[in-house]
Order: C-alpha cells, then structure tokens, then sequence
C-alpha cells in the first residue's frame, strides 16, 4: 500500500521543519533522543501512561482493521507498535531525516512496512482525507504563535477523513502552575492553552470535540484532543 499523494521521501521542496524540530536533525541528537527520551527517570512511567490514554481514545474512534493512519511527527516511532498492534495501516511523516530512519526501523520491528515521508506536519503534502486518522503528539505545545497552532491544526483537518487525535499542554493544570511559579521570569519552549483556546482553534479549523482526556486529569498539563472533521 503506497502513501497517498505525490510526496518527497527526503523532504525535499518541503517547508522547513519548526525551530523545535531542527536540534534533531543532527544525527547524534536523534540517536539520543531514541535512546534516552523515554528510558530514564520518569520516562517509561510517562511513556506506559501515554499509551494507556491513547489506546482509550482511539477505541472511541472505532477504526477497524485496515484504516488508514498518519503518526505526524513521527518522532523515533515511539507509537508504531501501538497503533500497527490494532491492525491499522501505519503512515509515519517526520521532517528529521536522521529521526525518519529510527521511525523506519520501529515500524520494522513492529512488523509493519517502513512508510516513512519527509514531511512537516505543519504543511503536509498529501492529497484531502487521505487517511482515517491524523496523530499528532508532543508537538502542538512547541508553538508559541496561535496562527502556526490554527496551521497545525487545519493541515491535520485536510488531510484526515474524519479524525484528528492531537496532544497539547493544559493552561489549566497543576503541573503547568508549577512550572510557571518555578520559573515566572524565564522564557519557556513549552506553551500551554487553555481548553477553550484549542477548542476555538480546533473549530475554525472544521474540527469538533469528541473526547479530551488528560494523562493525568488536573494534574498533566498533556493532553488529548479526539476531534472529528465537520462536514
């Protein structure tokens, strides 16, 4: 089964990745992040709690075997199994060509084929409802200015027939006062909306709420947003 839409497999003629993503195109960078991000500390606690909340929410989006879904951006193809395990058709988009060889590899070891675009998620390539559903985790809360957030938001709209399952940091969390009092006069790569803020994002984008679910509700400040196409 090939991609949808006429894509670059290198990236190339792309838009450049968010200043987010850059430190990840160093090979060594992305060779420790694959390796360390979610293996130490707190990590595997973070990465099992994830899993357990993505696997209920896509349960409510009631896709079946053979259904079409982007992971956008990829990363090191942490969710692969995940969503190749409920017997999904797994595309992975990720701008990072040393992160794109790590998603490969994890498809691959997850059994599944090694479909892998260069591609941002900010500006995605294929063709309108390409796919069931569009993921896109650990991104949303890099981007400070509220139109790339509504960019983000109506590129993953266009290219999903119906669903959108998309992550980001709650203003209204315990752990995001905590990081604000710890640190009120530094500047923070992490944004935090509020709820009605992505919702408000999310609808100019023709994307309605069907489920929001917290990795730890009033607690995490990530959170997950089911939406659904309109129209």
């Amino acid at each position: 089964m090939d991609a949808p839409g006429r894509i670059s497999p290198d990236g190339g003629g792309l838009p450049p990745a968010h200043p987010a993503r850059a430190p990840y195109r160093d090979p060594a960078a992305a060779d420790a992040y694959a390796r360390d991000r979610f293996a130490r500390r707190s990590g595997p606690a973070t990465d099992r709690r994830e899993r357990e909340v993505l696997a209920a929410v896509l349960a409510r989006a009631g896709l079946r075997p053979g259904d079409r879904v982007l992971d956008c951006p990829a990363g090191a193809g942490r969710l692969s199994g995940l969503l190749g395990g409920r017997g999904l058709a797994v595309f992975s988009a990720e701008p990072s060509g040393p992160m794109r060889a790590h998603a490969a590899a994890a498809l691959a070891a997850a059994g599944l084929p090694r479909r892998v675009a260069g591609a941002d998620a900010l500006a995605l390539p294929f063709r309108d409802r390409s796919f069931d559903l569009v993921l896109c985790h650990r991104l949303a809360h890099h981007l400070e200015a509220a139109e790339e957030r509504r960019a983000l938001l109506r590129s993953l709209a266009a290219a999903s027939r119906r669903w959108v399952l998309v992550s980001w940091f709650d203003a209204v969390s315990l752990q995001h006062l905590r990081r604000v009092l710890r640190r009120p006069f530094r500047p923070s790569r992490r944004h935090a909306v509020t709820r009605g803020t992505l919702l408000r994002d999310a609808a100019a984008a023709g994307l309605r709420p069907v489920a929001l679910r917290a990795l730890r509700p009033r607690v995490s400040e990530l959170t997950f947003a089911l939406l659904e196409r309109v129209g």
